[in-house]
């Protein structure tokens, strides 16, 4: 993808759709509004003469193409799990309580699954059921594997204002901006 640059001031962010209020008595009340996301940050550093590569970059994906991304040590997994675990039963697109063969892995990992892209966060696991959130995005199969270590998401560019600025300089700075392609 951006094989002579150097990607550093990389940056992800969990949004949640929620918001809370505070009733008269006290009680504070959470909701939940739609699907969480990621989205990343990253700053791209490279010398005028590997320019082309940047251009080719922005040519291939600034107009909505998703683009796959390592999520650098956020998708390196440093749990005790070390077997695949897979489906043990099919899910529906929205459930949360995922049916798995026996595992250890941790409440926090996140995770994939083989059918698509979307990244999930898990909230709770018996060792044979995960609970995941957000729910399920796209429905999955029977063994399908959950994909735990070196995840990679998929991500569209948001460009800010709608705008690239490209300098005209020796040394390149580039940031780049992008949000989770949950449909991936």
């Amino acid at each position: 993808m951006l094989n002579n640059a150097l990607i550093s001031d990389y940056t992800l962010t969990d949004n949640i759709p929620q918001y809370q209020n505070q009733t008269w008595s006290g009680e504070t009340i959470t909701r939940m509004v739609g699907t969480q996301y990621f989205s990343l940050s990253f700053k791209i550093t490279l010398n005028k003469k590997d320019r082309a590569e940047l251009a080719n970059f922005l040519a291939l994906y600034g107009n909505g193409k998703p683009f796959d991304m390592s999520l650098g040590w956020w998708g390196t997994y440093s749990g005790t799990q070390n077997a695949v675990i897979q489906a043990t039963a099919a899910r529906a697109a929205g459930a949360t309580s995922i049916a798995v063969n026996s595992n250890s892995l941790e409440v926090g990992s996140l995770v994939q699954f083989n059918g698509h892209k979307k990244l999930y966060r898990v909230l709770a696991n018996t060792g044979t059921t995960i609970t995941i959130f957000p729910g399920l995005v796209n429905s999955i199969q029977t063994s399908e594997v959950m994909k735990y270590n070196n995840l990679q998401g998929s991500f569209i560019l948001t460009p800010q204002n709608s705008a690239y600025q490209l300098p005209s300089t020796n040394v390149i700075e580039f940031t780049v901006q992008a949000t989770e392609n949950i449909r991936g």
